[in-house]
């Protein structure tokens, strides 16, 4: 039996810094859509494998790590989607709860269990 989670994603207009790890070079951007499995950031720097992206929200400091997935162009900004790594889920699920919160949905709700077809 193969159990699939499946997670709400919270739209949300979060600036944020991005840094390509690989050159360390330092851009700015926007976190656009966000949930347990990744993030879709919108920005003009152009991202290649690693990145790191740190915002403030609510008074603390997030630092969410990943990897770059896919690349679009939408309008002048291109559009990556990043899958996060595995250790960061407490900073992540601490970040959810707070997006729940302003859309008055709790997070336990958000994350439901099925089985795979």
């Amino acid at each position: 039996m193969i159990l699939k989670r499946l997670t709400k994603r919270y739209q949300c207009r979060i600036p944020v810094s991005i840094i390509a790890v690989p050159s360390l070079t330092e851009s700015k951007g926007q976190l656009s859509d966000i949930g347990f499995g990744g993030a879709q950031l919108r920005t003009t720097a152009r991202l290649k494998v690693e990145v790191r992206v740190k915002f403030t929200m609510g008074g603390k400091r997030y630092v969410l790590d990943g990897y770059v997935v896919r690349r679009a162009k939408d309008g002048g900004q291109t559009r990556y989607g990043v899958e996060f790594h595995t250790y960061i889920g407490k900073d992540l699920r601490a970040l959810l709860a707070v997006l729940a919160k302003k859309e008055k949905t709790s997070l336990r709700s958000t994350i439901r269990m099925r089985r795979a077809t």
